[in-house]
């Protein structure tokens, strides 16, 4: 049998170009920056949708009152109240009793009630007098 020559082993070290090493952690970072990229855009868009879901809560309960309101104001009970409000009308064999506003009150300077007390000073006399 022919003995073949066999090669002496290179260390691996020995074996890798420092171009391929820098070409290799350039695609790792690249790879990262990807992968981060991708998780801040998924992270606002996140934000975005529940922005928006409450804008929609928000403006379904508008117009879940507006629509009340609607309701309401075509009501007999409404119209019947704004027409004794506004025009004075009146049902059949009621009396309508005009009233004089409040007097309006003059505020007593020496008043131990008066609004120029501190507050606590008012919560003590409501309390203890």
């Amino acid at each position: 049998m022919i003995e073949r020559e066999r090669k002496p082993k290179i260390p691996l070290e020995e074996r890798r170009s420092p171009l391929a090493i820098l070409l290799f952690i350039a695609v790792i970072l690249y790879i990262f920056f990807l992968l981060g990229k991708s998780i801040w855009q998924h992270y606002q868009l996140n934000n975005q949708i529940k922005k928006i879901e409450d804008q929609i809560a928000q403006l379904e309960a508008k117009n879940w009152d507006l629509q009340e309101q609607i309701k309401y104001y075509q009501s007999d009970a409404y119209k019947e109240k704004e027409a004794r409000e506004k025009l004075g009308y009146q049902k059949p064999g009621e009396t309508v009793i005009a009233l004089p506003p409040p007097p309006k009150k003059e505020e007593n300077k020496t008043s131990k009630t008066s609004f120029s007390q501190p507050n606590w000073q008012r919560w003590w006399n409501f309390f203890f007098k």
